[in-house]
């Protein structure tokens, strides 16, 4: 798609999101829920969660899967021996691996007239205790399946369609603190200060996965010396957040002219395997091939340093390790001001586009902040940089 047709395409989205914005005002703005801003458990009564049935709802992107990782960890924690449901989307049910650990049952919205009824009566009958929404901009799909769940306590953050829930936090503010500590807050109405917890986004991988990884991209036998490895993502979630073939060729080729030691692997979804195939042989780099989600965070688990767009990519690189994989992510501004998602306290350089389309960044622009993230990482072997210093443009994380 053209840059004019991204840009359309942006337009509608944001005329859907106005629309969505106007009827949840009007359907569910009505009604006055308890606003919890202290750690306050509201289920004292269930002090282990014996016979507590909770249902979270995250039925949105992959990225905002991982980002609540951390919110439904301590849920579990604080209520081991509760039955705790979650409701996915066919857009987001492939990361399921990253909840699995905490989740009994797996809800996945299909968008049809038919699966949405069956649904319905599926929630219905399960007799949720809690519903817990842990979106932080109003959906109209998140009020339905409250509705549909019929539980006393709905848990939310305070927004637009705040009528339906029965309890809210409050919702901090969205262009200056991080969408990981926002959806915390709702860790207060079990009790948990959400700034005692590690919001540091969980997707298990194992050693012997790792292994494999390695094996299959080559790096079995290990880097020559001074080696390091560059992972490029060309998916985009959006039309307007894809960055061109001829511009990643620009920045590969003088990355790999100026950095002889890089080895480079370009990652693609399935219907990009022709791009990823063009762009590594353009670029004397490695083609990764079409996988399961699950095979693509692992491969990227075994990148040095990561080159993305603002796309589910960046919450891997944060959930990889104590400190996350060092990344270069390409970001558009907001329309609305938000802030950024960056990856969670992961050394990183954010690109931000002068346009609301991520290809009119210039090429040289990140060529120049991937050098600026390997010295400050000690990462080049051609520089000695301590490691201390940090000059990310995300002074949040």
């Amino acid at each position: 798609m053209n840059t004019r047709g991204a840009r359309h395409q942006s337009l509608l989205k944001r005329l859907e999101l106005s629309i969505r914005g106007r009827w949840n005002r009007r359907r569910y703005s009505h009604g006055s829920p308890q606003l919890v801003n202290t750690p306050t458990d509201i289920l004292s009564q269930w002090p282990s969660g014996a016979g507590l049935r909770i249902l979270l709802l995250r039925q949105d992107r992959i990225g905002d899967v991982l980002v609540a990782t951390p919110v439904i960890r301590e849920i579990r924690r604080r209520y081991p021996k509760a039955t705790i449901d979650m409701v996915l989307s066919t857009n987001n049910q492939s990361v399921r691996t990253a909840v699995a650990p905490y989740i009994n049952t797996i809800h996945v919205l299909k968008k049809s007239v038919l699966s949405v009824w069956s649904l319905w009566w599926t929630l219905r009958r399960a007799k949720y205790t809690v519903v817990v929404d842990l979106l932080d901009n109003a959906s109209t799909t998140s009020g339905m399946l409250i509705e549909a769940s019929a539980a006393d306590v709905r848990c939310g953050i305070d927004k637009d369609n705040r009528g339906v829930y029965s309890h809210v936090v409050p919702l901090l503010s969205q262009s200056t603190v991080p969408i990981n500590l926002r959806v915390a807050q709702l860790l207060l109405l079990f009790g948990i200060n959400p700034e005692s917890v590690d919001l540091r986004p969980e997707y298990p991988v194992t050693t012997a996965e790792l292994q494999q990884a390695r094996q299959r991209l080559g790096l079995e036998r290990g880097l020559e010396h001074g080696q390091r490895t560059l992972g490029v993502v060309l998916s985009g979630s959006l039309a307007f957040k894809r960055y061109s073939i001829e511009k990643f060729a620009i920045i590969l080729n003088r990355l790999r002219s100026e950095k002889p030691w890089l080895r480079v692997y370009v990652f693609g979804g399935p219907a990009e395997q022709q791009d990823v195939q063009r762009l590594a042989a353009e670029t004397g780099s490695y083609a990764v091939g079409p996988s399961t989600f699950h095979q693509y965070a692992v491969d990227l688990r075994v990148m040095d340093v990561l080159l993305v767009p603002d796309t589910a990519a960046v919450h891997l690189a944060a959930a990889a390790g104590t400190h996350g994989t060092p990344s270069v992510v390409l970001y558009v501004p907001d329309v609305h001001g938000r802030l950024p998602w960056y990856p969670w306290r992961t050394p990183h350089e954010a690109v931000m586009s002068p346009t609301d389309h991520l290809n009119d960044i210039n090429p040289n622009t990140v060529v120049e902040a991937v050098h600026r993230l390997f010295a400050y990482c000690s990462l080049d072997p051609d520089t000695s940089t301590d490691t201390s210093t940090d000059t990310s443009t995300d002074t949040h994380s």
